[in-house]
């Protein structure tokens, strides 16, 4: 026996495949149906797994969703912010990509239907989800404006709600986030964004 099969704990090893299709059977449920009516054995049901199978790793429906919401698509991939312009379009696209793959604005949306009863569920989604990529968006902007390749006295935290808030609005207006789109909705704030020309 192998010093790792040793240290393994006993039972039988973890179905990184269940696992998948667990986080990705609830990211849709809460899209689809709400919170109130992602239960584990709607999951599980969706996932293709036994009820046994989801309790295993989750044993209540938060600590499930919190699981789900940590899984979901992050902007860890962003090049760095050597050209600030293109920083935000590969910004916006990861936004877009992510909307469209988990539907974010909709999970979002039941989370603060229910804000009242599980004040706990927006706060995840919050800290897991939104401040960190906006966190990042805004950490660019300053430093460009530090720089002085943007703007000085630039309100950075209302130029990352206007980017993010557009896409939303879209969204929730029966729109849809195009190919294009995360090009045209940085462009459009860009003239507020660059310095002026010098003279």
């Amino acid at each position: 026996m192998s010093t790792d099969q040793r240290r393994r704990a006993p039972g039988r090893p973890r179905n990184q495949e269940a696992d998948r299709e667990i986080i990705a059977a609830t990211l849709r449920l809460l899209a689809e149906q709400g919170y109130e009516r992602t239960s584990i054995e709607a999951v599980a049901a969706e996932a293709q797994v036994t009820r046994a199978t989801v309790y295993r790793r989750y044993s209540t429906k938060p600590e499930l969703v919190c699981a789900a919401l940590g899984a979901y698509p992050g902007s860890e991939d962003l090049p760095g912010p050597d050209d600030v312009r293109e920083f935000l379009v590969h910004a916006m696209t990861a936004f877009r990509d992510g909307v469209r793959e988990c539907d974010g604005v909709a999970i979002c949306s039941t989370l603060y239907l229910n804000r009242r009863q599980h004040p706990e569920m927006l706060d995840e989604f919050a800290a897991r989800i939104v401040e960190p990529r906006q966190a990042r968006v805004r950490a660019v902007l300053d430093a460009g404006v530090e720089l002085g390749s943007l703007r000085a006295g630039l309100d950075t935290e209302m130029v990352v709600a206007m980017l993010f808030g557009a896409g939303i609005q879209h969204v929730l207006t029966g729109g849809d986030l195009s190919e294009q789109w995360p090009r045209r909705v940085v462009d459009a704030v860009w003239p507020l964004l660059a310095p002026p020309p010098v003279a």
